[in-house]
């Protein structure tokens, strides 16, 4: 694949991420696998976590559908049959993904082990020894 080939194929994922809907109108089905191939492989290092960052982004946020001549990359989000899914579940699909809210005894809890790792780390001692274990 050229390097401009692979460049226009990339530019497709990040339109898509961007929130158009890129369609592809394709000749056949041999066309559509060659197409869909070229478009997974121009996206192999940003799979792995390497190159582009909006990339990786475009490629974590999208998914690639096709039919017979015709294929479209869009954003998760915006998939309808995940948001009548969601619908149906009643799950609000901006709130996965996102950390649970932490309870006032986690974050005391917390605080506690950040505040005697720090001393243990100032005074450079390891914990005391017990009858259990001790250091020789």
């Amino acid at each position: 694949m050229t390097a401009k080939a692979q460049a226009l194929y990339q530019e497709l994922w990040k339109r898509a991420a961007s929130g158009q809907n890129v369609e592809l109108q394709l000749n056949d089905e041999a066309e559509v696998a060659r197409v869909r191939f070229k478009l997974y492989n121009a996206t192999k290092a940003a799979r792995k976590g390497q190159g582009d960052p909006a990339l990786q982004q475009a490629v974590a946020d999208c998914q690639l559908l096709h039919t017979a001549t015709t294929i479209t990359i869009s954003r998760l989000d915006k998939d309808p049959l995940l948001l009548k899914l969601a619908a149906q579940a009643g799950v609000r699909l901006e709130e996965l993904g996102a950390p649970a809210p932490q309870t006032s005894e986690a974050m005391e809890l917390e605080e506690s082990q950040k505040k005697l790792l720090s001393t243990f780390a100032e005074v450079g001692r390891t914990a005391p020894p017990t009858k259990y274990f001790t250091r020789d």
